[in-house]
């Protein structure tokens, strides 16, 4: 049998990603993938205070990134060198 993420790892997993704005979020998310006792894991204050900061953090990032077009693939092509201009 192969080895299963504690509900923790897996939230700071998911906490990077981007993906998740809030501890709701990843209570939601973490619960739809199957993992038991999600509220009693993500209770303690200190590591809610972490993952929103993660959470705050990467979305921050993800915003920044698409504001400035970093993230968009260029739709221009080249010019053929092959073709008269």
């Amino acid at each position: 049998m192969g080895y299963r993420r504690t509900t923790v790892e897996r939230a700071f997993e998911l906490a990077g990603s981007g993906d998740f704005t809030d501890i709701q979020m990843l209570r939601v998310a973490l619960k739809k993938e199957g993992f038991d006792n999600v509220d009693q894991h993500l209770d303690s204050g200190a590591l809610k205070q972490q993952l929103r900061r993660l959470c705050e953090a990467k979305v921050s990032k993800s915003r920044d990134a698409a504001s400035d077009g970093s993230h968009v693939a260029s739709t221009e092509t080249a010019p053929d060198p092959a073709k008269p201009a």
